[in-house]
This record gives C-alpha cells, structure tokens and sequence, in this order.
C-alpha cells in the first residue's frame, strides 16, 4: 500500500542496488516522491533531435541514489509488457553534496544523456535503446532500482519488455490522455492497432497527462511575482495532476525562456507535513476508487478511518462507474462539517456496497443544509450508525436508505441524536444493537418510516428507547438469533409487526401498540410480545401474546366502535385474580352456570380508548393449558371484580390438543378472562403450589407441592440447556386424586456445568400434559458460585454462595437503591422487579461478612 505519504518528507537511507558493487546512503523513494515539472521533446534551440526533462523530488538525494528513466511505451502492443524500441537510461548521483528536496533536476538528451542541473556528479548509464522523445507527444516514466538487478528485461520478440527489482515512482504523458490497451494488429508497431502507451497499474495517483500532443510543456503556476506558493508534497501532487497549471509553447525558444527557467536550476518550495489516511478531498473526481481523492493518495482499507468533511472539493460516490470494485471498505465513517455553507454527502450507488467495521458518525455541528450518507440502490454495512445535528430539531445529520431491496445492516447500536435524521422512506434497515431516538424536540419526525422495515435481528439484547415520546414504526420485524427485544419506550407500529424469532417485551409505561391498519404476522412460540399490547380499530385481531415459551393468542372479531378506539390484551400463565377455590369448593365466586376456571393461565382484555365492543376468542394449547376433554362444554368467562361470569360458547375451532373457543356475543365489558367448563370435564388435573431447582454440591435438588391432584398420572423433570430443547432428568408418580397439599422432592445426580433450565411436567391418565415455568440453575461442581443473575419465565433470579437471610440492594445507574430486601434461602433469591424500567442496573449482596455486586439488563 502506498502508506509513504504518511511519513515525513526526510531523507531514508538503505542499500544501493548491486549492479556496480555494494554501496550505502541511497534515499529510498516510494510512488510520489517525484514528479514531472516540464518536457521540451524538440529542443531545436541545440538542435532538432535534442530533449530536456526536467523533474523534482520532494526527498533529499543523497550520494548514491539512483533512477531509472524511459520513453518506452506500457502495453504497446502486449498486454502487461513494454515497448523496446526506445530508451531505458540510469542516472546515478555520486556527488557528496545532498541534493534538498524540491530541488528540480534537469537532463537533456543531445546525443547522449547528461544532468544540465543541480551541478554535482552524475553517472549515466544507457540500459537499452535511444533516448529520444516524440514531437508528437510521447511519455516517461521514472523507477527507482532496487538493490539487485536485473531491472530491464528484454527477452527478445517485439515490445515484450518488462522491469523488474524496481519501483515505478511517477508516469508522464505530454498528450492529454493515456491510451488503453487496444491492440489488435500483427506485427511490430505501428501494425494496424494502437502502439501508444497506457498507464501502468498503482500509478493513477503518481501521473500526469496535461495536454494535448504538445513539443513544449511545462508546470507554470505561479503567483504573483513569479514565485511558487507553499505547498506541501501532497498538494504539489494534486496541483501537478491539474492541466490548468501547466503552459505550452509554440517554440523551443518560448519554452525555454517561460518562467520558471528549469534547466537554470530551481527549487519548489516545500512545507513538510503529514498525510491523513481516510481523509476525502475529492481533488479529482467524486469517485471513493479514485486515490487522487484521498489525502494520502490511498483508497481506503479495512484499517482505515475515513472523514468526509467540509474540506472536501466535491462530495463521494461508491460506484460512480461500472468499472470500480463492488466493495469499499473502512474502519470507522464520520461525514462531519463545520462549516454552514458546505454539506458534504456520501452516495452509495447502485450494486455497490460500503462495509465499515465499527462506527458510522453523521454529525453537522452548525447551523446549514443536511449533510449525511444516501444509500441509493447499493448495500451498506456499519458497526453502529449515529446522526446528529447541531440542534435539537435541526434534522440535518441524515441517513437515507431508501430502497427496499438495499442491504443496510447496523451490528449495533442506531442512534438518532439531536438534530439528526433517519430517512427510510420505502427501504429497509436490519440492526443488531439498540435503537434509540433522542431527539425530544423533533420527536416522530427524526425518522421517516413511511413503507420501511426495521429488523431487529441481534443475537444479545436490543431495546427500543426514545426520549419522551411514542416512537413509530411502519413495518417492525423481530428476526433475532437469541435473546430478545425490549421496549424502553412506547412504540406504534403503523402496518406491519412481523414475529419471526425471539420475544418482544412491553409493560402499560413502555407499551406496543398497533395502529388501525396495522396486522401482525409469524406469531409462534418462537416469537410474541410478552406483557400488554394495544390494538386500534376496528378490524378483526388477534393478538400475539404469550409469556415464557408459550406462544397464547387471544381474538376480538366484529369489533364495533371507532378507528381511534382500541384493546390493550396481555396473557398471564398464572392462576387468574379471583379464584381463592380449590376444584370448585368455593362456587360462590362462579357463575351458576359454570363448574369451574382455568386455574393456570387468563388474559387481561381491556379498552384502552373509547367504547368498543366485540366477541372475544381465547385459544388452549395442550402443552401449556390446563386440558380439555369435552370441547362442547367450555365456555368463555369473563371476572368482573367479584364473579365469574359465563359469557358462552359461540363455537370452538381445532382439537382437544389446541383450538379456540368464542363467546357466545359481543361483549360490552372487559377485564380478566379465561376459560371455564359446565361440567367436570375439561378439568384441572393439578394445581402447583412450586417447583424449586437448586444447586446443591454435586447435586441440583428438585422440589415441588402440589395442592391438588385430579387424574394425575406422574410427573416428569426435564433439563434444557438453552430454554427451548429439553431432555428428561426422572419421573415421578403422581398422586392421581388428591384434595390435599403433597410435597416431592428428588435430585439430579448428573446437572450440567453452567448455566441449564429446568421445569416439572405433569401428565394426566388421558395424556394430557401441562408445565410448569422454567427454572434458571447455574451450577459448578466445585461448589462456589459467583453471584450471577438469571431470567427465568416470568421473573429475575439471583443465584449465589450466601446462606438465607443474606441482604439483597438493586441500584439504578445513579447508584440510587430502587429495590431491596432479606434472602429467603440460601444459593437463590427471586427479585419482583416488575415495577422497574428496562434498563442496566447492579444487584448487591452482603451479609456479616462479605459482599458480592453484578451487573445486569432488566
């Protein structure tokens, strides 16, 4: 890579090349380190054959430094080969005096080839051929040998050269253009095809080709009284690669008396200086493969940190042409300015893509027009993504992804900072971190949703966050390969949630609503909103809830109300409020028409706004229901406060294993509801007091009650070591009937290392089977535990190496102490932190004689 420009412009010294011997002191140059100042290729003042180049080099020349200089055309005629028909001269400096940098050297070819200017010792060797140059435009290119030859190579045939053991520094063409490789004739050149020369591969961004076919030529922008500005080494490249700053004469006298006079010895004047990897100035083109747009004269790489900013001449595309790489690449991306007038954009085009391995900054920080990345029709690819501008409100640190078929994937953080921008209008936007929206004085008008799809499709946590205000979403799909998706905030989905894998969590503060004309798709046990969610309108729903593992949809069809009215619904696997019975002993509670409830799960449906009415359909599922046997005597009931009211049977759908049964009319009162029976079928076949897995030396002790048994065949303990694929650990007898509290205990003699799940199955005589939540173990053998807090189905879990009546202190990330209390058993404490925000908070235990802290996410 060409990394030299980041090197200050002092002289480096290495071994000559060993083609006279061994010698020291050479200035090693690189691509850059010279440059063409001016050609007369008809130096007819000496006479007609006569030649005079003139070139600088912006390191010092030590004693020993040699070059390599030619006319020999690139690709002539073969495809990666040399011309041979022309000359190849090495010019080495023996003087002992060095040569300064900047200093320009001038040769003249007069029948043979001598160094006019600086005066010192030269030794000039003739390689190859004549050094003679074409009055009607030709090209030189410049190598610094290295320190073994051989360098040129000239096997024999026609123009099938080739360098070796040298660097090519700089190319010069006195015609306007470079010719690419196009031959296509027989023969020597001319042939019938084209023997001018192309330019070589590296050396777009060490070349020049400043006019038309022209004798006389030479760099000529000066200021005022004659003399050059100031420039550093990368400036004098940029303007040398300008056609404007260059003059060409009608004579060899005009050329040779222009200011500057060359070949009377000059000096550019230099200001030494480093380069900035990454740094765009577009000097050239607004071409991100274009080196000449680059600070240091490179397109960036994986390693690099690039900023477009309000230095740039022109702004940057990715895949300006068809014919540039498909892929750019940096570290981090800032495209930043701080000034109001310029509002530097980047583009990513069509089949192009931009990868940057970490952070993408967008940040204006005054007062102007909207800088920002568009990604028009290409992919983009960042570590995390942040806009910002430079007030709240301002919405001019954009980011545009405005096509649905665009690959733009964030593996982290989004963030909407003040005064920035989210455009992704119709287009689409996949992350694997948080999505926070914190502009409070713009609100829902920092990110333009119309038509996109935002996919949260992270394999840790992510979390929805905005500052005051109910975040929207168009489409908002939940496609993550573990963990799941928090709301912090409260969020509208305006057509579409798409549940493909992983769970989203919402409560009444941070609460996931769907507008009227939004649906829902893929709901599964895979993937639901577990807590409440809000539904508008009028159109039929279901909603997809559930809690744990247990994906439980609850329906309202036939809604009748407004579009602005709507339902909050949550599922709740947990005996329903209002049922302090066991088997029906207490029917006073129950509607006369009903033997009893589900006593292991309920929903609450209630109006969230407005009046609505509809008929409410709830489901049942064998895996987690609490069974049903005769489908025709369910009935749909509904707690108001004090009873449980029959609210019919208007049909059932599937089988005894799932199905969904409706009420038999619209309903116009809400609140608890679950599922009843008129009979003794659809029984309750056991009621749970617990169930307890915990760590005990080489042991996990499983415990459990049951408070009631009815047709209870036996109970079965599984293990699971990520939550979803479970393996047995024992079985046990149940009781069959029982109306008594029953204890059990057992242990597991082989737990698994780490961290592993447990939950208790309960089969009835029929085969029905029902299970308890999951419960999170961490277990190591050697008997320590470090203090680690687990998610359980419902609830937080604290496991640890305290005994009981350990004290137990959450903190909030002000260090304020939001929840507390005493340790009931020893290894485990349950934490109820339902009251609390998502967020990162720390649990501290301690007791007489130590204290342990972690942190953890609610």
């Amino acid at each position: 890579m060409l990394r030299h420009l980041l090197r200050k412009l002092i002289p480096t010294v290495a071994l000559a090349f060993a083609g006279a011997g061994v010698s020291v002191g050479q200035t090693v140059l690189t691509p850059g380190d010279l440059a063409m100042v001016g050609v007369n290729a008809n130096n007819s003042c000496i006479a007609s054959t006569n030649d005079e180049v003139s070139f600088v080099c912006f390191k010092t020349i030590t004693t020993n430094t040699k070059f390599i200089i030619t006319d020999c055309g690139y690709q002539t005629q073969n495809a990666g080969l040399w011309g041979d028909n022309e000359g190849v001269v090495q010019l080495w400096y023996t003087g002992s005096a060095p040569i300064l940098a900047g200093t320009v050297i001038t040769i003249r070819q007069a029948g043979s080839v001598s160094v006019v200017s600086p005066a010192g010792t030269w030794t000039i060797t003739v390689i190859s051929g004549s050094f003679d140059l074409n009055s009607t435009g030709d090209q030189l290119f410049v190598f610094q040998p290295g320190p073994v030859g051989p360098f040129w190579n000239n096997p024999g045939g026609t123009n099938n050269a080739f360098f070796t053991n040298c660097t090519l520094l700089y190319a010069f063409n006195t015609k306007a253009t470079w010719t690419p490789f196009t031959y296509t004739g027989a023969g020597s050149c001319p042939g019938t095809g084209t023997c001018d020369s192309d330019l070589p591969p590296g050396s777009v961004c060490f070349s020049m080709a400043p006019t038309a076919a022209s004798n006389f030529v030479k760099f000529t922008d000066l200021v005022a009284g004659g003399a050059f500005a100031t420039r550093t080494q990368r400036q004098w490249i940029i303007d040398l690669d300008n056609s404007a700053n260059w003059s060409t004469y009608a004579t060899c006298a005009l050329y040779n008396s222009g200011v500057p006079v060359y070949a009377a010895g000059y000096s550019l004047p230099i200001t030494v200086a480093t380069f900035t990897n990454g740094l765009w100035t577009g000097a050239k083109t607004q071409d991100w493969f274009d080196c000449r747009n680059w600070d240091d004269a490179e397109v960036p790489t994986a390693a690099s940190n690039v900023i477009i900013n309000q230095t740039r001449i022109q702004n940057c595309q990715v895949g300006i042409s068809l014919l540039t790489p498909t892929t750019a690449q940096c570290a981090t991306l800032q495209v930043t300015s701080s000034a109001s007038t310029i509002s530097p954009q980047l583009a990513i085009n069509s089949g192009r893509q931009l990868v940057v391995t970490g952070a993408t900054t967008i940040n204006r920080t005054v007062a102007g027009t909207a800088i920002g990345i568009t990604v028009g029709n290409g992919g983009f690819t960042a570590g995390s993504l942040t806009m910002q501008g430079n007030v709240s409100g301002s919405l001019n640190g954009t980011f545009r992804n405005l096509v649905s078929t665009n690959s733009a994937q964030i593996n982290g953080d989004v963030l909407i900072n003040n005064g920035g921008r989210l455009d992704l209008t119709g287009g689409t936007l996949s992350l694997t971190g948080n999505f926070r929206s914190m502009d409070a004085t713009a609100g829902v008008a920092a990110f333009s949703e119309a038509g996109s799809v935002v996919s949260f499709n992270g394999a840790g946590p992510q979390t929805i966050l905005s500052n005051g205000f109910q975040e929207e979403f168009d489409t908002l799909r939940v496609s993550k390969s573990g963990s799941d998706l928090s709301l912090s905030a409260p969020v509208l989905v305006k057509a579409k949630l798409d549940l493909l894998n992983r769970r989203v969590f919402s409560t009444a503060t941070n609460l996931m609503s769907l507008a009227a004309a939004a649906t829902t798709t893929n709901a599964s046990n895979s993937s639901f909103v577990s807590g409440p969610m809000r539904k508008f309108g009028t159109a039929n729903f279901t909603f997809p809830v559930g809690k744990g593992t247990n994906y439980r949809p609850a329906s309202l069809t036939t809604i009748t109300g407004a579009a602005t009215d709507a339902f909050t619904a949550e599922y709740f696997s947990t005996t329903a409020p209002g049922t302090p019975w066991v088997l029906g002993l207490f029917p006073g509670t129950l509607a006369a028409t009903l033997d009893h409830i589900s006593d292991c799960e309920y929903w609450q449906i209630d109006r969230s706004n407005g009046t609505p009415n509809a008929f409410v359909t709830l489901s049942w599922d064998a895996a987690t229901s609490c069974g049903v046997t005769l489908m025709a005597d369910l009935r749909v009931a509904r707690y108001d406060g004090a009873v449980w009211r029959d609210r019919g049977n208007g049909g059932t759908t599937g089988t005894l294993l799932a199905g969904t049964a409706i009420s038999s009319a619209s309903q116009t009162a809400f609140g608890p509801w679950t599922l009843a029976s008129t009979s003794g079928q659809n029984p309750l076949p056991i009621e749970l007091m617990y169930f307890t897995a915990v760590p005990h030396g080489d042991v996990v002790n499983l415990e459990w009650a049951t408070a009631s048994e009815l047709d209870n065949d036996r109970f079965v303990v599984e293990r699971s070591i990520d939550g979803f694929n479970f393996q047995p650990v024992l079985t046990r007898s149940g009781a069959g009937n029982s109306t008594s509290v029953i204890e059990y205990q057992d242990v597991d003699r082989s737990p698994l290392p780490g961290l592993s799940y447990y939950r208790l199955g309960q089969i009835d005589l029929d085969g029905t089977n029902t299970w308890s939540d999951l419960v999170p173990v961490e277990f190591n053998a050697s008997g320590t535990r470090p203090l680690t807090v687990l998610y359980g189905t419902d609830e937080l879990i604290a496991v640890h190496a305290f005994g009981a009546g350990a004290t137990f202190e959450v903190l909030d990330p002000l260090g304020r102490v939001v929840h507390g209390g005493t340790s009931g058993e020893a290894g485990r404490t349950p934490l109820q932190l339902s009251n609390l925000a998502r967020g990162t908070y720390v649990l501290r235990l301690f007791n007489g004689n130590r204290s342990e802290s972690t942190q953890f996410v609610r």
